[in-house]
């Protein structure tokens, strides 16, 4: 039986690490978690992940600077920005910038399901 996808969550939030994380590992994925951008760069640099979810609003470096640093990192690893603000996620600069994917950080979970699946079985795609 293959090894399910590693993904890196990231999120300065606890409350939302500590809930996507569960969720996550429910679904059989293996998760690390990183509070912060740049504690996420730290942890690429010595791990291999197959997936990144990031958060988009988090304090000295977003989520668009983390998506643009790791595809300098790791281009092939895939990345889904997540943000509570609609207007994040349908702006055509935040589209242009790099990642895969993109999905509304409170929505139901198979729809984050789905996105990962999406992403992770269909390169290129969106959410």
């Amino acid at each position: 039986m293959p090894k399910q996808p590693k993904i890196l969550l990231v999120d300065d939030e606890p409350y939302w690490l500590e809930i996507l994380s569960d969720i996550l590992t429910r679904w059989g994925f293996r998760v690390k978690t990183a509070s912060s951008a740049s504690a996420a760069l730290s942890v690429l640099l010595e791990e291999e992940f197959q997936l990144v979810i990031t958060d988009f609003e988090m304090p000295w470096m977003n989520g668009l600077e983390l998506t643009r640093r790791l595809k300098n990192l790791a281009a092939a690893t895939p990345v889904i920005l997540m943000s509570g603000d609609e207007t994040v996620i349908n702006s055509r600069d935040v589209r242009q910038m790099g990642p895969d994917a993109y999905v509304n950080k409170s929505i139901d979970p198979d729809e984050i399901r789905k996105c990962i699946d999406d992403v992770l079985h269909k390169p290129l795609s969106r959410c």
